[in-house]
């Protein structure tokens, strides 16, 4: 079940509504799930990016109208933890957490 998302606000023509977005993050995660580590970057002005690495290596990616603050918060809240940032970027490394 996605978790609740902010309500939408006015975007710009042919760029998802915020709620739209976090539900597209919502199934990008679902979709991944057993990616080994979700990085997530944003362009400074409310365009995320959301990339997920899986244990060949392969990488695929979103692109959402969602911050990087604004992904981070939902994938801590959607049971992640954030264990590094990538060298000279804003970019953040997440894993899912696993159960004790």
């Amino acid at each position: 079940m996605p978790l609740p998302v902010p309500k939408a606000a006015n975007t710009e023509p042919g760029v998802l509504p915020t709620g739209d977005a976090y539900h597209k993050l919502h199934e990008f995660l679902q979709d991944h799930r057993a990616a080994q580590q979700i990085s997530i970057d944003d362009d400074h002005y409310q365009k995320g990016l959301v990339c997920a690495v899986n244990e060949d290596g392969k990488r695929n990616a979103v692109v959402l109208n969602i911050d990087r603050q604004g992904i981070s918060s939902y994938l801590r809240q959607a049971g992640y933890e954030q264990t590094g940032k990538v060298p000279d970027s804003t970019a953040e490394i997440f894993k899912r957490q696993t159960s004790q």
